[in-house]
């Protein structure tokens, strides 16, 4: 049975991988100077606050 379904399963997995990979490259962020940055930042060190225990 893995015989008959193994080339869609290919075909799923290459389709998959691509969608992964575009919605990445989609994913950047574009400044108004055209410089470019991703959608997720870390703060800075300095901004980051210490948990209070």
């Amino acid at each position: 049975m893995f015989t008959v379904y193994l080339m869609p399963l290919q075909v799923t997995a290459i389709l998959l991988t691509s969608a992964v990979v575009g919605a990445m490259m989609i994913a950047e962020f574009t400044h108004a100077d055209g410089t470019h940055q991703d959608v997720i930042e870390h703060a800075p060190e300095d901004q980051v606050e210490e948990g209070t225990s």
